[in-house]
């Protein structure tokens, strides 16, 4: 198996963006046995589509100075509405067509995105909100359970795994 390229130092601001703000995507990729060919950030709001768009390191893709290793794109305002979770990754390729994803995603349970929700200006409050994301909200109410994404604390969760547990969280516990 052939090493792409190496990825590294993946971000993205604005961190909890506006429905109305694009979010800029950066990535410090670099070649290793042999040059880049493409440099591709992959978006997907909640469990719709995903969107390839291309990064760039020409100054100009919020990526900061043209030639300096660091790869921008932006995933575009108005896409989502507020509340809803927008994931994305890393995809490159050198010019033999070996590839590197990050997060590397190497299992079907391991983090697959990084992410972020989108502000939403109708909760005020002052206790810490949890936004928990699951395509399958009732198989997460059962014992087999489902995946999920976490937005908590200022920290993106992708792929984690919940299920119910215990008699208490069933209903089966009774009180005399």
């Amino acid at each position: 198996q052939r090493v792409g390229p190496h990825i590294d130092a993946v971000g993205h601001t604005p961190f909890t963006p506006n429905a109305s703000e694009d979010i800029v995507v950066t990535a410090q990729v670099t070649g290793t046995l042999l040059p880049l060919a493409t440099v591709t950030c992959v978006y997907r709001v909640m469990y719709g589509s995903e969107v390839a768009v291309p990064m760039y390191d020409d100054g100009a893709h919020g990526d900061g100075d043209a030639a300096d290793g660091i790869f921008g794109a932006r995933i575009p305002a108005g896409i989502a509405t507020a509340g809803q979770m927008i994931r994305y990754y890393i995809l490159t390729a050198d010019t033999t067509g070996a590839c590197s994803r990050l997060p590397f995603f190497l299992t079907p349970t391991s983090e697959e995105y990084y992410g972020t929700v989108v502000n939403d200006p109708s909760i005020n409050t002052n206790i810490p909100v949890f936004h928990w994301f699951t395509q399958n909200p009732a198989a997460a109410d059962t014992r087999a359970g489902a995946r999920c994404s976490l937005f908590a604390n200022g920290e993106f969760y992708d792929n984690m795994f919940v299920r119910l547990r215990g008699d208490s969280s069933s209903g089966r516990l009774k009180t005399p």
